[in-house]
């Protein structure tokens, strides 16, 4: 089946969820093309395991970017750079991380019922999210620990509310929304909460 690719967002160490992800639903997939999109690692047993993984699957890719976190955005953007360079034909690109479990026929009925050539990203939408803030001297409300990773400054977002937006565990992209998202990428400030950003 060419109508849909799946690409399943994973740290380069995360060995057992790719393990586990191929002897579970990717079992179903029935000509559905699938990969794993991972990023590079200074740590040389890791990055060993990764190239030997890869020999024997032969499912990987990886782009050259650190791979951390804060830089799951960048991580999404090479993903939309690497479809629309090696996957042109493919109407619907699902985006995943390797810590969801995909029902294989349910996500294939949804996407022959969709409409190819729209540009759009279906997902669980999330609306009026107030952002995280740092702890503020003097701040009367609940700052957010430190040490939690949904933190964002007021430099980066200054507004009370983030914009709708699609859910980042999982979501489908109409591949001729790619082109529109990418431009948008190159006058869009960074922003490290990938699933805001797309």
């Amino acid at each position: 089946d060419r109508s849909l690719l799946i690409v399943v967002i994973s740290a380069p160490g995360n060995f057992l969820h790719r393990k586990l992800i191929r002897r579970t639903w990717v079992t179903h997939l029935n000509g559905i093309q699938y990969a794993f999109l991972v990023g590079s690692t200074d740590q040389s047993a890791v990055q060993q395991g990764i190239r030997n993984e890869s020999s024997i699957y032969e499912d990987l890719i990886q782009v050259d970017m650190v791979d951390t976190y804060m830089n799951l955005t960048l991580k999404s953007v090479a993903l939309l750079h690497w479809a629309s360079q090696f996957c042109p034909d493919a109407p619907f690109i699902f985006k995943c991380d390797d810590d969801i479990y995909i029902n294989i026929r349910n996500l294939a009925e949804v996407v022959q019922q969709l409409p190819p050539k729209i540009p759009r990203v279906y997902g669980t939408s999330v609306s009026n999210l107030k952002p995280l803030r740092p702890k503020e001297l003097g701040s009367s409300s609940q700052p957010a620990d430190d040490s939690d990773k949904w933190i964002i400054d007021r430099r980066l977002w200054p507004w009370s509310t983030y914009p709708t937006y699609v859910s980042g565990g999982c979501y489908l992209i109409d591949t001729s929304a790619i082109g529109p998202l990418l431009a948008a990428a190159q006058t869009t400030p960074y922003f490290p909460f990938e699933d805001l950003y797309i």
